[in-house]
């Protein structure tokens, strides 16, 4: 096991929360370290240094100011203050409707075309004079 590894294990050992074979190589590097086990060693002691500090109530108000807070702070995206009905639509989910609009337009546009024939020079009831034949020529 690395040092790194180790070390990031510390909290997970500290709080118990390994299970008996994950808990196996990090005692074991420890044991061998004489680094990572002085790093554990002020871990511990940091911990221990919060164990023995009073606790304190929080005040009862602390989850609306975290909540303004985070919404301030996100400018909206998270808890906003307005009705539960007017939420905020995310960009990806706009241009998804958007896009999809737009495929939709251009296949009913080219289901109409489909239909529709084309007018050409032609076709009766166009407004292009009838040709005529030429006029013969004179003398003959």
């Amino acid at each position: 096991m690395t040092h790194e590894e180790t070390r990031a294990r510390f909290s997970e050992l500290l709080d118990g929360a390994l299970a008996p074979e994950e808990a196996l190589p990090v005692e074991e590097h420890l044991a061998g370290c004489a680094e990572c086990r002085g790093e554990w060693e002020a871990f511990r002691g940091a911990f221990a240094a919060l164990k023995v500090m009073p606790r304190g109530e929080a005040p009862g108000t602390i989850a609306d100011r975290v909540k303004r807070t985070i919404n301030r702070r996100s400018r909206g995206a998270f808890f906003p203050e307005q009705s539960p009905l007017l939420f905020r639509v995310p960009y990806e989910f706009i241009s998804l409707i958007l896009i999809l609009m737009a495929v939709i337009f251009f296949l009913i546009l080219t289901a109409v075309s489909d239909i529709a024939p084309d007018r050409g020079a032609g076709d009766a009831g166009t407004d292009a004079p009838a040709e005529t034949e030429p006029p013969a020529p004179a003398g003959g």
